[in-house]
């Protein structure tokens, strides 16, 4: 069977994930090449600003990076990571 392209990037943004929690610091830069789209779309959806929503790209990216010890692969990983945009992006609506 084969993984349709929604498969096949989640599959390697918990891929990424993992090495990063196991310490492989050269898993952060395809890391974020492989989130910065969506998350970046998601949080200039939320926020409606430029400025607003690179800043939550960057937030999250360092969240996640935090974090990335404490995802577990039994679900996707992309709304685990968007949960984490949405969090910060809300956040930043209210200061």
């Amino acid at each position: 069977m084969e993984l349709t392209p929604q498969q096949d990037r989640q599959s390697e943004i918990e891929a990424l994930l993992l090495r990063l929690s196991s310490g492989d610091e050269s898993a952060m830069e395809p890391l974020y090449t492989a989130i910065r789209p969506g998350v970046y779309a998601y949080a200039l959806s939320l926020t409606r600003s430029i400025q607003d929503a690179e800043d939550v790209l960057h937030d999250a990216f360092l969240r996640i990076c935090e974090a990335a010890g404490r995802y577990r692969p039994t679900g996707r990983p992309l709304p685990w990571v968007l949960t984490i945009a949405r969090n910060l992006a809300l956040s930043r609506l209210r200061e």
